[in-house]
């Protein structure tokens, strides 16, 4: 399971039921300045995202999204990108609208002036390509351009803020904006865990009380087996946000690697207690809690997800598996139709259907989707022998011999020993 979560922000995206929050892609700018700028950018898609998420009037996906997109269009070690590479990327993922243009940050050279910042942002609607609107801001608050652009979106998107909502608005972007900067350019870091840490440290080293940095810190350190400083990094963000979702999370994975498993579940189930609008969070929580055997917590973070968009590719998953788990095979089976078309051919999920259909006794059905996992997978196994399987219990004994012959060449042992 844990090697196909790579690609789980990229399939949620694939189209679907049309009544769902519309999803706004924040493409990566084009930097117009000096090659070290380039940092900001990624901070600007995953702020927009962010409060395009916490508004509830979307789906925002900002830098995160798109960096899994192009690692899976063979395109992240590009170091420039052609409009050619970016339609692929925009027909892979395919959003309601997309935000993409430039910028430009123009440092002071005197002692006391102030650096410029000058953005300018095209808003389109994808595939017909109408554009919402089409601004250029400059000024020396890069977050208050940021505040413009999000009150520009939400206005062409019939959500205008009111007065409340924009400080809410502003207060989200400029918090902690001494060390926002570095806090960007920590978690923009693609190849390197220890360059991310180095960014991350500098940032709570600026500002003690940045409990999201924090908060990151402690991811990495984790990610890099330092479980101790993980902890402390940790707890001392838990006892100033005790209920912040995101610490939770991250709490629970530290004690999972612990092995302090019923203190971990206790704090996964917290963190599962918020609303669909984290979506990113149950997206995580549900495949991990799938993994780790706890599908009543997995169930109600892939419920949350389908409550925020029908069209969460990974939610249908998971439901699915984790009701042919149970033998509820009918059940599985119309979830997983359900969520077919947003599959894209994508083996796993062929494979699942194809067991719904044949638990089901719906062979024929069975047969022809397993040889669409098979052609999608030729190499594995377990697919060519449920394909074997399928065809035994619709009694073509010849061929089901054949495609477990087959999986045996390719190194697959069924774990029931009286199976054929």
């Amino acid at each position: 399971m844990r090697k196909f979560l790579p690609l789980l922000l990229l399939l949620i995206l694939l189209s679907g039921m049309v009544e769902a929050a519309p999803r706004i892609v924040v493409l990566p700018l084009q930097n117009e300045g000096k090659p070290q700028d380039s940092w900001y950018v990624l901070g600007l898609t995953d702020a927009i995202a962010r409060m395009v998420n916490q508004a509830n009037f979307g789906v925002g996906l900002g830098w995160r999204t798109v960096r899994e997109g192009l690692l899976a269009e063979s395109l992240g070690r590009k170091r420039e990108l052609s409009d050619e590479d970016y339609e692929n990327l925009l027909d892979r993922i395919s959003p309601d609208y997309y935000l993409r243009g430039s910028y430009l940050v123009e440092w002071a050279e005197e002692l006391g002036e102030e650096d410029r910042y000058s953005v300018e942002i095209a808003a389109l609607s994808w595939p017909r390509e109408e554009e919402l609107f089409h601004i250029r801001f400059t000024g020396t608050d890069l977050f208050a351009i940021e505040v413009e652009i999000y009150t520009e979106l939400r206005l062409r998107m019939g959500e205008p803020l009111d007065d409340e909502g924009l400080e809410l608005a502003k207060e989200l972007i400029i918090a902690d904006a001494s060390a926002y900067r570095w806090y960007c350019r920590g978690i923009s870091t693609v190849g390197s865990s220890a360059q991310e840490l180095g960014y991350l440290t500098e940032a709570v080293n600026r500002n003690e009380a940045f409990w999201v940095a924090r908060r990151e810190l402690a991811r990495v350190y984790l990610e890099e087996d330092d479980v101790r400083h993980a902890l402390s990094e940790l707890l001392t963000v838990y006892r100033e946000q005790p209920e912040e979702p995101w610490t939770l999370k991250y709490y629970g994975d530290i004690l999972s690697a612990l092995n302090e498993k019923e203190k971990s579940n206790r704090m996964y189930r917290r963190a599962g207690l918020v609303d669909e609008r984290e979506w990113r969070l149950h997206l995580e929580l549900g495949a991990l809690l799938e993994e780790m055997g706890a599908v009543t917590l997995a169930e109600r973070s892939y419920d949350k997800l389908l409550l925020k968009d029908s069209r969460f590719y990974e939610a249908y998953r998971g439901l699915g598996a984790i009701l042919l788990s149970r033998g509820e095979y009918h059940e599985a089976l119309d979830i997983l139709k359900r969520g077919r078309s947003l599959a894209n051919d994508e083996a796993e999920y062929i494979f699942l259907l194809g067991q719904a259909y044949s638990y089901n006794g719906e062979q024929e059905e069975a047969i022809e989707t397993f040889h669409r996992a098979v052609l999608q997978a030729p190499t594995n196994g377990e697919y060519a022998y449920e394909l074997g399987y399928a065809y035994y219990r619709n009694r073509e004994n010849v061929k089901a011999d054949e495609w477990w012959r087959e999986a045996s060449l390719l190194g697959y042992s069924p774990e029931d020993p009286l199976a054929p």
